[in-house]
């Protein structure tokens, strides 16, 4: 998908936030590791009727989908009774090394097509949280300098029903008429996009510094409100 304007956003403080070193740990001292969610299921075909994808922050741990990925996995499970419902985490670094977003794009990339590939009628969601932010930016279209890697092909985006990210980098706020600094971007897909930043979270907001707000995500009541807002769009 090719993005449909020159990014306003990724030149108004990401001066700061330029290099995943910037992208402070995501994990608060009180986040656990067990927040996994439940198993997931597929019908009959091997496909569930939601497949959700998120790509964790910098410094939360690797294997299955676990924090806040987790929380909202689990959220999203309790919300969609009788619906197949599959939940993983993106695998990719997601630590300091400057090409860690980059591998993240390429990983989604490969993910997702084949995942739309095998299962095509699946409602797809897709989810991240500070540097995993970053990769689905760059992944959609939304550039960022400091990260690069493949745009999802239209064919793909066309099967995600909802995006969502909290904390993202893409720092400044969306213009009048636009919701969503993705919206900003990459217009088609405003309508499907919600961005979780906290008040006071300069690495989403407008100064794209670093400040403690940007670990409030686990606590703050974004988990359930971005659960109901995806659930309104594979229901």
């Amino acid at each position: 998908m090719k993005k449909k304007h020159s990014s306003v956003f990724r030149r108004t403080g990401l001066a700061v936030v330029g290099s995943v070193a910037c992208l402070a740990a995501a994990v608060p001292a009180t986040a656990s590791a067990a927040e996994q969610p439940a198993s997931s299921s597929a019908g009959a075909s091997g496909c569930a009727d939601v497949d959700f994808v998120f790509a964790r922050g910098t410094g939360e741990g690797g294997g299955t989908i676990r924090y806040l990925g987790g929380q909202l996995a689990n959220d999203l499970q309790a919300k969609l009774p009788g619906k197949n419902f599959s939940a993983e985490g993106l695998d990719y670094p997601a630590d300091w090394a400057a090409d860690s977003p980059s591998i993240g794009v390429q990983n989604l990339s490969d993910t997702l097509n084949a995942k739309v590939a095998a299962c095509p009628d699946t409602k797809y969601v897709i989810g991240g949280y500070s540097q995993g932010a970053a990769v689905l930016d760059e992944a959609l279209g939304a550039d960022l300098w400091w990260v690069s890697g493949p745009s999802l092909p239209d064919e793909v985006v066309s099967k995600i029903s909802a995006i969502v990210t909290f904390g993202n980098p893409l720092t400044g706020l969306p213009p009048t008429g636009r919701s969503t600094k993705i919206g900003w971007e990459v217009p088609s897909l405003d309508g499907r996009t919600y961005e979780a930043c906290a008040i006071l979270d300069g690495v989403c907001g407008n100064s794209g510094t670093w400040s403690g707000s940007h670990l409030d995500y686990y606590t703050n009541g974004s988990v359930p409100f971005v659960a109901d807002y995806i659930t309104g769009h594979v229901s």
